[in-house]
């Protein structure tokens, strides 16, 4: 009984959450959000919205992965460190 409630108390945030993105959007028809770190979490959130998620993976070469984050970090004005880049390898 605990899991199946906290399930509908996670698929409500969700929910939720997914309204508000989509609200300062300006309401698109399809919802696209692009998180690599979310990818391990796909089956999680699949369960919790079985009839509306659809997940696309995309792999690219680490050279780039690498580059993006370098150039992220950058923006933010940060030094993009080797331990940072060592994390992003390992990732």
């Amino acid at each position: 009984a605990e899991k199946e409630h906290l399930r509908l108390h996670m698929q409500k945030h969700l929910r939720l959450v997914m309204v508000h993105v989509a609200a300062a959007l300006g309401q698109p028809k399809i919802l696209s959000i692009k998180d690599p770190l979310l990818t391990p979490l796909f089956g999680h959130v699949a369960a919790l919205l079985p009839a509306r998620a659809r997940f696309i993976t995309v792999v690219r070469h680490p050279y780039d992965v690498l580059r993006s984050r370098q150039e992220v970090t950058e923006k933010a004005g940060r030094i993009f460190t080797p331990a940072e880049a060592t994390a992003v390898a390992q990732e």
